[in-house]
């Protein structure tokens, strides 16, 4: 195991974890200028690449992401690039669907994340943007902390048995590593969400209680980037509203944010999309839902009743916003 210092001395250098492994497993501990350059250089050419050979942007500032290996749970590939978002590094404005945009963060650079937060499995294309659902390595113990969808047995082997699936509707994809590395198109970002729904489409399958609303929340990312694409993203908005308004009215969903949030979006989606008559019904039921976390708080006080009718009113502002502006077209430019 290479000593702290080091690592540290690499990652001050390199800027990045990624780079810090690929030097160490090519050059070991010797800090060396020229293998610092040919470890750079390789990643350059690796990026364009990935751009088709363009020259790639330089932003100013500190990298807001950095990289973490993980292990597939459906083929064990190993050191696969996840990303993740460096804490503070950026502000965070929610659209009103709730989708983050991000923008830059004293000094560090503006990176959508939104773009790659979703890692993939380069050998079976399994996709998630959760971290909880890849296998992590501890560096300093070996230990493998497991995905948290490993118990799910039946899961596992339907996700391995649809790969050929996942391959034939992205055949680009094979035999390229690299092909959703940064930087990553809006195209790309696009179809890394689109194998997440399908292993998402197999939770449902499998009754995790969580599966539509994965999905709703995936196509809304997606309607997002068309939208800054400058694309139609209504149709997409609509595939959207169908996944929510199947969360919605599940009574079995693990917490009270989710109930909450899939009735959110049923009511935002509906005021947006022109259904009137669907959005007044979801909010008679958000507010059913409300009365009947409070009725339980009176019933018996206990903390758990407590805690869930505090998290159920949270959301009164949310939604009594949506209502009172359901006629205002400046309230919905910011979707």
């Amino acid at each position: 195991m290479p000593s702290k210092y080091i690592v540290s001395k690499l990652q001050a250098i390199l800027g990045s974890d990624h780079l810090v492994e690929a030097y160490l497993r090519k050059f070991g501990e010797i800090v060396n200028e020229q293998y610092i350059e040919q470890i750079k250089k390789a990643e350059t050419q690796k990026i364009q690449a990935i751009s088709g050979g363009a020259a790639v942007e330089k932003k100013n500032g500190d990298d807001p992401v950095y990289e973490i290996l993980c292990q597939c749970p459906v083929c064990y590939r190993e050191e696969i690039v996840s990303y993740h978002l460096r804490s503070k590094s950026q502000t965070v404005k929610e659209t009103i669907f709730l989708v983050p945009q991000y923008s830059a963060v004293l000094k560090y650079f503006a990176e959508d994340f939104n773009l790659l937060q979703t890692t993939v499995c380069p050998e079976c294309l399994f996709a998630s943007p959760d971290p909880r659902d890849w296998s992590v390595k501890s560096k300093f113990t070996g230990k493998i902390d497991e995905s948290q969808l490993s118990d799910h047995t039946k899961l596992m082997s339907d996700l391995r048995n649809h790969e050929l699936n996942r391959k034939n509707k992205f055949p680009a994809i094979k035999g390229n590593p690299n092909y959703f590395a940064r930087p990553r198109s809006y195209e790309r970002a696009i179809e890394s969400i689109e194998l997440s729904i399908m292993r998402a489409e197999l939770e449902v399958k499998h009754a995790l209680l969580t599966g539509e609303f994965k999905i709703g929340s995936y196509y809304l990312k997606i309607a997002d980037i068309k939208k800054k694409q400058k694309k139609e993203f209504k149709e997409t908005l609509k595939i959207a509203e169908k996944y929510f308004s199947a969360a919605a009215i599940k009574s079995e969903l693990p917490s009270v944010a989710l109930e909450m949030l899939s009735i959110y979006q049923v009511i935002a989606l509906n005021l947006y999309l022109g259904d009137k008559t669907k959005a007044a019904e979801f909010m008679k039921i958000f507010k059913a839902a409300v009365r009947q976390k409070e009725e339980a708080v009176k019933l018996n006080s206990t903390s758990e009743n407590k805690a869930a009718f505090s998290e159920a009113n949270k959301w009164n502002n949310k939604v009594s916003n949506l209502w009172e502006y359901r006629e205002d077209p400046d309230f919905w430019k910011d979707i």
